[in-house]
């Protein structure tokens, strides 16, 4: 157990954590003192004594709890990590890192997302909290047992969220999108000609996934300033 975080580091408590699929588990925390961050960065996390990783933050900043936050952490095949968030050991973070570099509140605004990489993407929705007319939200998993989020999103679409999740290996019944996202980034191009200019993109997910759509985005005359990508 933590007592004491190193010079330039941060103390968080484990306050919970909650399997949302086989591969990840939604832990919230909370910081000693005051920890402002904004929707769309991300941060180190220490666990006890393993390495390092950097993870998206998972929630917008809530006033009424701004110390707390939630990561999404992918806990596939590792089980010292399980071990350590079933024990609500402390953990070590930074400062929050990165961001994106225009604002969340531009519309149309379109986020793209696989895996764990819908994780920033939920944030930015709860962070335009009412909002969400004009926000398009594109995302790929595994299976409907992996698909992060998606009970939460699907109530969204009765506030204006444009939400089109896809499946690439479901074998059982699933009522959304089936194959990768990449064809469906080809048809909200294509459905949003008229509103390019005004466009702005998040992609985040595995690097493959983030250049092709990044190079959909470039192709179809969105300028890098207006897409904003994080690949892993």
């Amino acid at each position: 157990m933590i007592e004491r975080a190193p010079a330039g580091r941060r103390l968080a408590r484990v306050l919970s954590s909650t399997p949302l699929s086989p591969r990840a588990t939604l832990v919230r925390f909370q910081v000693d003192g005051a920890y402002s961050y904004a929707a769309g960065q991300f941060v180190q996390v220490q666990f006890g004594a393993g390495p390092e990783a950097y993870y998206s933050f998972a929630s917008a900043p809530d006033r009424s709890r701004p110390a707390e936050f939630e990561l999404c952490v992918a806990t596939f095949e590792r089980p010292e990590l399980t071990r350590a968030l079933e024990a609500a050991e402390n953990v070590t973070i930074s400062e929050p890192l990165g961001g994106v570099p225009f604002s969340i509140d531009d519309s149309p605004l379109w986020l793209f997302g696989i895996g764990t990489g819908v994780a920033p993407l939920r944030a930015i929705i709860q962070a335009r909290s009412n909002r969400l007319q004009g926000v398009s939200l594109i995302v790929g998993h595994k299976d409907s047992q992996n698909s992060l989020f998606h009970g939460e999103f699907e109530e969204l679409l009765k506030q204006g969220l444009d939400y089109r999740p896809f499946v690439s290996q479901e074998l059982g019944q699933w009522q959304f999108g089936r194959g990768r996202i990449q064809e469906e980034a080809r048809r909200l191009l294509s459905e949003a000609a008229p509103s390019l200019a005004q466009a702005r993109a998040v992609v985040v997910g595995n690097q493959a996934m983030v250049g092709s759509i990044a190079a959909l985005l470039t192709s179809a005359g969105l300028t890098s300033s207006q897409i904003h990508q994080e690949g892993y």
